[in-house]
């Protein structure tokens, strides 16, 4: 409960947590804070909380030094490809809509992969898909090369 509480009351006030706070508008935060409804009220919208002590939480983001209490997910997809980072580079580093084509292809190749094959090719696809980019679009799909005038 503590992560979600710390992620609504970071919300709430636009503020940057490292810790549990100390103040008295968090503690009157806290005590009237309703878990179940805050969760009932993010799947009424489309989203849900993973906390950072629960098993899908991304290690990577759970590695740095000041990694956030949660994560607020939309839709569906498995917590699991917020740690691949395939996803950015086939997609272009630095490309939002990049990132969201390379992991949209990635999540769908791994989909048939784990459907029509044995699941544990799963890397070996993200991964040729990787090398098959880097060698036709060394940029990633979206990215733009960086051209530097001298």
């Amino acid at each position: 409960m503590r992560e979600l509480t710390l992620a609504a009351f970071a919300a709430a006030t636009g503020s940057h947590l490292v810790g549990e706070p100390r103040s008295a508008r968090y503690a009157a935060f806290r005590d009237g804070f309703d878990e179940r409804a805050e969760r009932e009220r993010l799947r009424a919208i489309g989203l849900r909380f993973l906390g950072r002590s629960e098993p899908g939480f991304p290690p990577l983001l759970a590695a740095i030094h000041d990694p956030p209490p949660g994560l607020y997910l939309r839709g569906g997809a498995e917590a699991e490809l917020l740690s691949r980072p395939a996803a950015a580079v086939v997609g272009g580093i630095g490309s939002i809509p990049g990132a969201m084509a390379g992991g949209l292809l990635i999540g769908l190749a791994e989909s048939f992969t784990a459907g029509y094959m044995n699941g544990t090719w799963k890397d070996a696809v993200t991964f040729s898909i990787l090398v098959l980019v880097m060698l036709v679009r060394p940029t990633g799909l979206f990215g733009k090369p960086e051209i530097q005038k001298v």
